[in-house]
Formats: C-alpha cells, sequence, structure tokens
C-alpha cells in the first residue's frame, strides 16, 4: 500500500514470474499498454470488512481521497506482462517487484 500511497496512486511498479520488471508504470497513461483491467468496486456498507476493495474504497472516501479511488480499481485489477503475455493480478506484479514471496504470478 505504501507504494502507491507514497507517490499519489498515478504511478505503480510492477514484475512478472518471466523476469519482466518496470519502474514506472501509470494507471493513467499505461492502461492500454497493460491491457489493465480494473475490478468493479460496490460500494461499502460502513461495517464490512471481508472484501477488501470495498471497505478500503469507502475509507478513502470518509477520507475524502477522490483521486486515490479513481485508481483503486486498477490497483485490484488485472494486468498483462508486455514480454510473456501472461495476465496477473497487479498486487502479484508487485509482490514480485518488491521481492515478497507470496505473489502468484
Amino acid at each position: 500500500m505504501w507504494n502507491l500511497f507514497g507517490n499519489d496512486w498515478e504511478y505503480c511498479i510492477g514484475a512478472c514470474l518471466c523476469g519482466w520488471k518496470e519502474e514506472v508504470i501509470s494507471f493513467r497513461t499505461d492502461k492500454d499498454y497493460f491491457c489493465m483491467e480494473p475490478v468493479s468496486i460496490v460500494p461499502w456498507d460502513d461495517k464490512s470488512i471481508e472484501d477488501e476493495p470495498v471497505w478500503f474504497q469507502g475509507l478513502l472516501h470518509r477520507m475524502g481521497d477522490e483521486e486515490t479511488i479513481r485508481f483503486l480499481p486498477f490497483a485490484y485489477g488485472t494486468c498483462v506482462c508486455p514480454d510473456c503475455g501472461k495476465r496477473a493480478a497487479y498486487w502479484d506484479w508487485l509482490a514480485k517487484f518488491i521481492g515478497y514471496g507470496w505473489c502468484g504470478g
């Protein structure tokens, strides 16, 4: 999360299991290049924390952070690697880039 908050969510980083990596991916301008598919996030009921994108969007809305809310569907969506063509969740790209072992790739 800090990687996204630290730069106002416009730019992100990512890497694929095939070895490709990128230090500057723009949720604004690179959507088509990486075939980004955003998820649909329904409004939060102000109670449940079962669905992370839903309650996180609700929290951001309460904080008045409408700019970040615009990019949230892309952060929880999927992308296509420009080298190998594999589709993966953006969070997996982020995890691979920063070296976490939980990425599903």
